[in-house]
C-alpha cells in the first residue's frame, strides 16, 4: 500500500498542469469571432474626416485666382508687375495674369508700380484698389489720366472739327543745341516767347513731338486721356483757326478739368479787281505774313510754305500761301497771326500789290481793294538774257524775285517764258531794285544759272549775259 500511496500525488500534480493549459488556452480557442462590420467602421472614421475636410479644402484653394490689373478710370487691362510693400519692406511681386491668393494681404500694405512710357514709379494703397471676384483678383489701380477742356473766347463755327494734343511743357525741356549755331532758322537765342508760340516753334522745328492727339468737336468734347506725367501742355487747334494752349500736370487717376480760352486767327477780307473797276473771278492771289517770332502762330498741320532770312543778326520768318478768289473776285482768308500782311497778284498780266506797311492790321471791319495796274512800259521791266557770244537765249524760263524784300519775300509767277528775242516784261518793280533772277535752260550747268542781284536801270531794263563757265560742257 505504501508504494501506492507515493504515486498519488505526483498523477495529482500532472493532473493539475494539465488543467492550467487548458484553462490558458481556452479563453483564446472560445473567445468570439472579430466582428468585421465594427472593424470596417473603425477604418473608415478616418475617410468620413478626410471627405468632410475636403470642401474646406476646396474652398481654400478657390481663393488662388488669376490677377488681373486695370485701369482704374478707364477700366482697360494693363500688363503690370505691382510690387507690394509693407511696412517699407518688399513682401511680394504680383503680376498681371499669375495666380495669386490675396484674402490675407495685409490692409495697410502698399503697392508700387511703373506708369507710361516714361516709367514713372506710383505708389496707392492695397486696401483702396484690391477687390475679389468669382473667378479672380482684381487690382483697380490709377494710372492714366482724364483731361477735359472748357471753352471761352472765340467760338468756332457750327460744325466745325479741331484738334486736341497733348505734349511735354517746352519751357521745361532743356534748350535744344541748333546744328547750324546762331545762324539757324530755328535758333531762339535771347528770344522770349509766349507759350502757345514757343509751343509751335517746337513743333514746328521737329524738336518737339505730341505725346497724345486726337480729334475733337465742341459740340461733343471728348476727353484726353493720357498716362503721360510731369510738366505738360494741353493744345486745341481747330480747323478755322482758332487756338488755345494751357499748363497742366497729369497725375494717374486724375479727372482735370481745364479752361482753355480760344483765340481765332486775323480775317484778310477784300476784293480782286481789274485796272477798270471789275471783279476778277477765279484768279490767284498771294498772301505773305512776316511772323512774329514772340508769339510764333506757324502750325506744324498748316499748309503754308515757310521762308526764312537772317541780316546783321536779325531772324525773319515769312508764310506765304496762294488762293483763287470766288466768283464775285472776293478772298476771305483766315490767317496766321504776325507782325506784318501783304497780299498781292499778277492776275491777267497785271500787278497789285497791298501791305500793312501802308495800309495798317487786318481788323474784321476791313475789306482790302486789290486793283491790278494794267500792264504798260511805265510800270514795267524788261528782262533779257544773252548767250556769251552775245546772242539771246531763247526757249529758257526764269524765277523773279525781289532781293531783300523784307519781312514780305516777293516772288513773280515761276517759269516766265523767255520769247525769242531772249527777253520777258514784267509788271511790278522799280527802278533801282535789287532782283533775284534764276535762268533754267538744258544748255546751262546743272540746268540753271542765277547772278548775282542784277539792278533795275532807270530806263527799266535788266540784261543777264551768261559767262561761259555757266554752259555745261556740251554748249561750250
Amino acid at each position: 500500500m505504501a508504494p501506492r500511496t507515493e504515486k498519488r500525488p505526483r498523477a495529482l500534480l500532472l493532473t493539475g498542469l494539465l488543467l492550467a493549459v487548458c484553462w490558458a488556452v481556452w479563453p483564446a480557442a472560445s473567445a468570439p469571432a472579430p466582428d468585421r462590420a465594427a472593424a470596417g467602421a473603425d477604418r473608415a472614421a478616418p475617410e468620413a474626416a478626410e471627405r468632410m475636410a475636403a470642401p474646406v479644402l476646396s474652398r481654400a484653394e478657390s481663393r488662388r485666382k488669376p490677377l488681373r490689373c486695370e485701369d482704374a478710370l478707364s477700366g482697360e487691362a494693363l500688363d503690370l508687375e505691382v510690387l507690394l510693400r509693407v511696412g517699407g519692406e518688399d513682401r511680394a511681386v504680383l503680376r498681371a495674369g499669375e495666380f495669386a491668393d490675396l484674402s490675407a494681404a495685409p490692409p495697410d500694405g502698399t503697392l508700387h508700380y511703373q506708369v507710361g512710357s516714361l516709367q514713372r514709379e506710383h505708389g496707392v494703397s492695397l486696401s483702396e484698389c484690391l477687390s475679389e471676384r468669382a473667378d479672380h483678383w482684381l487690382l483697380a489701380l490709377p494710372y492714366s489720366c482724364r483731361i477735359e477742356v472748357a471753352l471761352s473766347g472765340a467760338q468756332p463755327a457750327p460744325g466745325e472739327r479741331g484738334q486736341i494734343m497733348l505734349c511735354q511743357d517746352p519751357r521745361a525741356l532743356p534748350e535744344p543745341q541748333d546744328p547750324d549755331g546762331e545762324q539757324g532758322p530755328y535758333s531762339l537765342a535771347g528770344r522770349d516767347m509766349s507759350l502757345e508760340g514757343l509751343l509751335h516753334w517746337r513743333l514746328r522745328s521737329g524738336r518737339l513731338k505730341a505725346l497724345h492727339k486726337a480729334g475733337f468737336s465742341a459740340a461733343a468734347p471728348a476727353p484726353l486721356s493720357t498716362d503721360a506725367g510731369g510738366d505738360c501742355v494741353v493744345s486745341l487747334i481747330f480747323s478755322g483757326g482758332a487756338s488755345a494752349v494751357a499748363a497742366v500736370r497729369p497725375e494717374p487717376g486724375a479727372v482735370l478739368r481745364v479752361p482753355l480760352e480760344l483765340r481765332a486767327r486775323p480775317a484778310l477780307r477784300g476784293r480782286l479787281l481789274d485796272w477798270n473797276g471789275q471783279p476778277v473771278a477765279r484768279e490767284k492771289v498771294v498772301l505773305t505774313v512776316a511772323l512774329d517770332l514772340a508769339d510764333y502762330d506757324l502750325r506744324p498741320g498748316d499748309p503754308h510754305g515757310l521762308m526764312v532770312h537772317r541780316q546783321e543778326g536779325v531772324l525773319t520768318h515769312a508764310v506765304k500761301k496762294t488762293y483763287v478768289t470766288a466768283e464775285d473776285g472776293s478772298f476771305d482768308l483766315s490767317v496766321p497771326r504776325g507782325k506784318e500782311y501783304a497780299v498781292y497778284s499778277y492776275a491777267l498780266g497785271g500787278y497789285a500789290f497791298w501791305s500793312t506797311l501802308n495800309g495798317g492790321a487786318p481788323a474784321a471791319d476791313m475789306t482790302v481793294e486789290l486793283r491790278l495796274a494794267e500792264p504798260s512800259a511805265a510800270n514795267s521791266v524788261a528782262i533779257t538774257v544773252l548767250q556769251p557770244d552775245g546772242r539771246p537765249l531763247s526757249d529758257a524760263s526764269i524765277e523773279i524775285g525781289v532781293a531783300g524784300d523784307l519781312p514780305f519775300f516777293r516772288q513773280w509767277p515761276a517759269g516766265l517764258a523767255l520769247d525769242a528775242a531772249g527777253s520777258v516784261t514784267v509788271p511790278g518793280m522799280e527802278p533801282g531794285m535789287r532782283v533775284g533772277v534764276v535762268i533754267r535752260h538744258d544748255s546751262l550747268e546743272r540746268g540753271l544759272y542765277a547772278p548775282a542781284y542784277p539792278t533795275v536801270t532807270s530806263d527799266r531794263r535788266i540784261e543777264v549775259r551768261l559767262p561761259e563757265l555757266a554752259l555745261n560742257s556740251g554748249s561750250r
